[in-house]
C-alpha cells in the first residue's frame, strides 16, 4: 500500500484521470477533417488505449475487485506497476494534446506529429506490458489453484486485465463463499 492509499484506489484514480485525457484527445483528433494518416493513427492509438484504460477503471470499480486487489498482496503490487505507464500515458497524451492545439492555427510538421505518435507507441507499450504482468500473476494463481480443488483453473486466460480482475474476483468470492453463490443461482 502507499500512504494510506490502497493499490485498487491509488490505479482507480490515475485510470480515471488518464481515460479522461484520452477522450479529450481522442475528441480533438476527431475534429480534424481529412487529415493526414499520422494524425489518423494517433487518434486509433488515443482510441486503443482509452478502451484498455476503461476496461481497468471498469473493473476496479467494483467492490469484489477493489476488495480482491487490496487484500492479495500478490495482485496488488502487480497492479501498482501499472501506475507509473499508465502516468506516462497521460503525459503523452497532455503532450499530443499541447502539440496540436496550434494545428488548427499553425501548420505542424509532420515530424513533430510522428515524434508524438512514437512517444504514445512507447508509453502505451509499457502500460501493455504492465498489464500483462497483472494478467500473468491472475492466470498463475488460478491455475495453482493454492490446493483448493474448487478453484484450480477457474479463470481462463484473458489478455484484457480489466476482465481478468473481474473474472479472478468473482471465483475468489464464490470459492471463498460458496452459499453465496448457490444463494444467488436459486433467486430467479
Amino acid at each position: 500500500m502507499m500512504d494510506g492509499i490502497s493499490a485498487a484506489a491509488a490505479i482507480l484514480q490515475v485510470a480515471q484521470m488518464a481515460g479522461q485525457a484520452a477522450m479529450t484527445a481522442h475528441d480533438l483528433f476527431s475534429t480534424i477533417k481529412n487529415a493526414p494518416n499520422e494524425i489518423s493513427a494517433i487518434k486509433n492509438d488515443i482510441l486503443s488505449f482509452q478502451i484498455l484504460v476503461s476496461s481497468l477503471e471498469r473493473s476496479l470499480s467494483s467492490s469484489d475487485v477493489f476488495n480482491m486487489v487490496n487484500e492479495d498482496p500478490e495482485i496488488s503490487h502487480a497492479v501498482l506497476t501499472l501506475l507509473s505507464p499508465i502516468e506516462n500515458c497521460k503525459i503523452a497524451l497532455d503532450r499530443i494534446q499541447q502539440k496540436m492545439k496550434p494545428y488548427f492555427k499553425t501548420e505542424t510538421s509532420r515530424r513533430e506529429v510522428f515524434a508524438l505518435s512514437l512517444e504514445l507507441e512507447r508509453t502505451k507499450s509499457t502500460f501493455g506490458n504492465a498489464m500483462g504482468h497483472v494478467t500473468l500473476i491472475i492466470s498463475t494463481k488460478s491455475a495453482l489453484g493454492f490446493g483448493d480443488r474448487n478453484f484450480q483453473g477457474k479463470v481462463e486466460f484473458n489478455p484484457d486485465v480489466g476482465t481478468s480482475l473481474l473474472e479472478y474476483a468473482s471465483t475468489v468470492k464464490a470459492v471463498a463463499h460458496p452459499d453465496d453463490e448457490a444463494t444467488n443461482n436459486d433467486t430467479p
